[in-house]
């Protein structure tokens, strides 16, 4: 994952990696468990500690104008509770550094969960301007789902000026033009 964000040649998955440079906005959802300090991935972890120095250096090396992190994970906010300001990095967060982040919409037939909430409501948020997403920056889509998800106190951290400013368009395309493909919305089970 590091790899993949420093543009690195991998020889795993689709072998994409991020090929951007100091004029490019780049938005990352991560989704998966994580534990104080940690994110978990299939068969590794991510520690806090190398994440912040991939980031730096990423910063350093001008490898993105802006960056927008939307991370569902159990204290995922351990994650980021230390970033700089001036990176201009934000991170939206299901949790904060001392708790968990909770599933929701359970199928009862599969005896499983099909979402987890605070990832579910910034998506069904996103769904309800679709295609207006210039209508909404990433400082007031974090207010509404921070309200909407009652059980975890999602957080922000990072640059709170600039990107918290940014029109969510800036991140997740569609600046406000009708298009032809309309967005798929989720079913309640």
């Amino acid at each position: 994952f590091l790899d993949i964000l420093m543009g690195k040649t991998v020889e795993v998955g689709s072998r994409k990696t991020l090929k951007t440079g100091p004029n490019d906005t780049v938005f990352v959802n991560f989704a998966d468990h994580g534990g104080p300090g940690v994110l978990g991935f299939p068969s590794d972890e991510l520690h806090v500690a190398d994440l912040t120095k991939v980031l730096e250096s990423m910063h350093s090396e001008k490898r993105y104008k802006q960056m927008l992190w939307y991370v569902e994970a159990c204290y995922s906010g351990s994650m980021f509770n230390k970033l700089s300001p001036d990176m201009n990095i934000t991170a939206h967060t299901a949790s904060n550094e001392h708790e968990s982040s909770y599933a929701c919409v359970k199928d009862e037939e599969l005896d499983v969960y099909l979402g987890d909430c605070w990832s579910l409501n910034w998506m069904n948020n996103t769904e309800q301007i679709f295609p207006y997403l210039n209508k909404e920056t990433v400082g007031e889509q974090y207010e509404i789902v921070k309200k909407m998800t009652t059980e975890s106190h999602a957080q922000i951290y990072g640059d709170l000026t600039y990107i918290y400013n940014e029109s969510i368009s800036a991140f997740m395309g569609h600046p406000g033009s009708k298009t032809e493909t309309e967005p798929v919305f989720c079913q309640e089970i």
